[in-house]
């Protein structure tokens, strides 16, 4: 903001100080040697001239006349000006019309200048009620999401039920082992409170039950990663449909996020422990370096979470978390290392496994 300037000082009137002319007298017609002094001025040429004469007519004037003569000018213009100002044309005082009608002249504004720093607004409260209102579909959808095991090839994961109820989507890599197909356990829960391990002595994980049902591969792609398992009763072997026991399915959303809309991660990672976890991020935009594209989001995806489930803000079941990038580690010398570019995780489309679905659903 621009400093307003003070107001005007008061000083010295022009008047102060200036030596005051002596009284006349009547014997002496040039008090100041005005008159005397005339020969005296140096001869300036044709500019000095105007001035001489001048001053040699005022040989002849009183000192009275002097006076007048040099004053008269600026008082007759001084009253006419006063008269104009005061008085007006029609004879009344025109000096409240005067200052009320003068305004303050616009100042200048300067600014000073600063690096623009940009800021994250703060969310609205419909932002918010949005976000508490995913949370919330979150919750309606755990019991549709489950947890791999193989004993067989020592590998665990995430998975959705889909189809009818007896079907479950997840990864290839979560329920193969190179060219081997793997029989896995499939664990139901019912909320986000239950844990399906517990700990040694030793702090190693395992699992405290049985498995709720046995998981036998119908369908699967290696090169879109993506397979489909067929639920069994896990002691009598008969097909199992989960949606009777309080899991049902989920269906596919195909339609694209919007770029920057809020996603839903949910499974079991690794770093999680037992109990089931949801990351929250974005939509990032689409990774189109492989044939297949993958959709991309700063949600945390991580070891297991692998064949579980990504929705959008409103839980449409959008995608399989298949993937993820890793921070990279950059050293210029032994024991100088900083982390590089920041992982993300990467969502196979759900618009890949509905074929897949479609195949094992059509069979008996």
């Amino acid at each position: 903001m621009a400093d307003f300037p003070e107001g005007r000082r008061r000083g010295r009137s022009v008047h102060d100080g200036r030596p005051s002319l002596p009284p006349d007298d009547d014997d002496d017609d040039d008090p100041l040697g005005i008159i005397d002094r005339i020969d005296e001025l140096p001869d300036f040429g044709g500019a000095g001239r105007p001035l001489t004469r001048v001053l040699n007519k005022a040989r002849s004037l009183t000192l009275a006349q002097i006076v007048l003569l040099f004053i008269s000018p600026g008082a007759i213009a001084g009253a006419i000006w006063s008269g104009i100002f005061f008085w007006g044309e029609d004879g009344e005082s025109t000096t409240e019309t005067q200052v009320a009608s003068q305004t303050i002249p616009e100042l200048p504004i300067t600014t000073r200048s600063s690096t623009t720093t940009f800021q994250t607004p703060a969310p609205t409260l419909e932002a918010l009620a949005n976000q508490r209102e995913g949370t919330s579909r979150m919750v309606d959808l755990i019991p549709s999401i489950v947890f791999l095991n193989s004993y067989e090839c020592g590998i665990s994961g995430s998975g959705t039920v889909v189809g009818d109820g007896r079907l479950v989507l997840t990864n290839a890599h979560v329920v193969r082992d190179g060219h081997t197909t793997c029989d896995t356990g499939v664990w139901f829960i019912d909320s986000d409170r239950e844990s399906l391990c517990d700990y040694d002595e030793d702090g190693w994980a395992y699992m405290s039950d049985q498995p709720d049902a046995l998981g036998i591969v119908a369908e699967f792609d290696d090169e879109l990663d993506l397979a489909v398992l067929r639920l069994f009763n896990s002691s009598t072997l008969q097909p199992l449909n989960s949606g009777s026991r309080g899991h049902p399915p989920l269906k596919p959303w195909i339609s694209k996020p919007e770029f920057g809309e809020p996603l839903y991660v949910l499974g079991w990672p690794g770093t999680g422990g037992c109990t089931i976890t949801v990351t929250r991020g974005i939509y990032s935009g689409m990774d189109l370096t492989e044939e297949f594209e993958y959709y991309k989001t700063d949600a945390t995806v991580n070891h297991g979470n692998s064949g579980g489930a990504a929705f959008d803000a409103d839980g449409h079941f959008i995608g399989v978390p298949t993937a993820g990038t890793y921070a990279e580690l950059e050293c210029n010398d032994p024991g100088e290392c900083s982390t590089g570019d920041l992982p993300y995780g990467l969502i196979r489309p759900i618009k890949h496994a509905i074929p897949l679905i479609n195949r094992a659903d059509s069979t008996p």
